[in-house]
């Protein structure tokens, strides 16, 4: 009797673990989306708003670039938190370059458990896509690492 009981469990219990398993990375997959998207957001509204991409994000007054200025990596935590992101866990890396006419950004995450390891979304690209590792990131997309 106990051993039928037992045997119930462990069936049980092979069926639900890699459920439970599936469900966590899917988890962290939506997480990670979520946050790209976020950004990416807040990322064109700071184009269209400001006329170009933003300067330093180290600055504190994160004011819009000179249009030929080069490609800038900002955090989420100083330019764009006026443009509706304020950060997010994991962290995600922003880079951008042009005018509101000629933008070229590119947010990247790592998605900490996902199938997928890194998330990015470009301009190009108007959904985030997931990619096995940051040498799989199209040009002008920084390492989340």
């Amino acid at each position: 009797m106990n051993t039928i009981v037992v045997g119930i469990i462990g069936i049980l219990v092979a069926i639900a673990l890699p459920v439970f398993l599936g469900q966590r990375a899917k988890a962290a997959d939506a997480r990670a989306q979520a946050n790209v998207r976020e950004a990416a957001t807040a990322i064109n509204v700071f184009f269209t708003e400001n006329g170009g991409a933003p300067d330093d994000a180290t600055a504190p007054t994160c004011t819009p670039p000179d249009p030929v200025a080069g490609v800038t990596n900002i955090t989420a935590e100083t330019c764009l938190s006026r443009s509706g992101f304020n950060g997010s866990t994991p962290k995600v890396d922003l880079t951008a370059i042009g005018t509101a006419d000629s933008a070229a950004w590119c947010v990247t995450t790592l998605s900490n458990g996902g199938n997928s390891a890194v998330w990015y979304q470009n301009q190009a690209v108007g959904e985030p896509k997931g990619v096995a590792n940051a040498a799989a990131l199209p040009a002008g997309c920084s390492d989340p690492a």
